[in-house]
Parts: structure tokens; C-alpha cells; sequence
């Protein structure tokens, strides 16, 4: 009597864990769009970024492109990691090389 109960549980977990894969693979992920932000200036920073947080929409990931001299400004690591802490999903970028006009 224990085995067949035994038995009939596992099957039971086989039927729910063949079910469960075959509908996280039917999923589909919602298509993100990109909105790539261009951070020149050192003092608005901030500003900038928290614009574009604004007018961002449910399906729109930010992306920041600073100049590469950021990387070793002190003060705008600072902002943009304190960002990132609030907005996990924001991407920040350091080209090699910008060509700005």
C-alpha cells in the first residue's frame, strides 16, 4: 500500500513538473525598447538622468553613454551609482570613443 502511494506521488510530481516546462517555454518576453541617453556635462548630470526617468514609458530601458573621462570623475560616479542602487535596470556605457560635433 506505501509503494503504490508512493507511486501514484511521484507521478503526480512528474505530471506537475512536465506541465510547469512546457509552459515557461510557451512564455514569450515583451520586446524592451532601448532609450540611449548622451551625458556630455559633468554638472548636470543628475538632471539629465532623472529627466529621462520621467518620460521613460513600462517597456523602455534606459541606457547612459558618458564620455570616457567620467569613468574617473569622482563626483559623477557617485550620482550615477546612487541612481543605479533606486533603478537596477538602468545600463551605464563608457565608449571608447564619442564622436560629438
Amino acid at each position: 500500500m506505501v509503494i503504490l502511494l508512493k507511486v501514484a506521488s511521484f507521478c503526480i510530481w512528474l505530471t506537475i513538473m512536465i506541465v510547469l516546462i512546457i509552459a515557461s517555454k510557451s512564455i514569450k518576453e515583451s520586446p524592451v525598447n532601448k532609450v540611449k541617453l548622451q551625458i556630455d556635462d559633468d554638472e548636470d548630470i543628475e538632471m539629465f538622468i532623472r529627466g529621462a526617468l520621467r518620460k521613460l514609458n513600462e517597456k523602455d530601458r534606459l541606457i547612459i553613454e558618458t564620455l570616457p573621462k567620467h569613468r574617473y570623475n569622482y563626483q559623477a560616479r557617485l550620482i550615477t551609482n546612487r541612481i543605479l542602487r533606486k533603478n537596477p535596470s538602468i545600463i551605464i556605457q563608457y565608449p571608447e570613443s564619442i564622436i560629438t560635433n
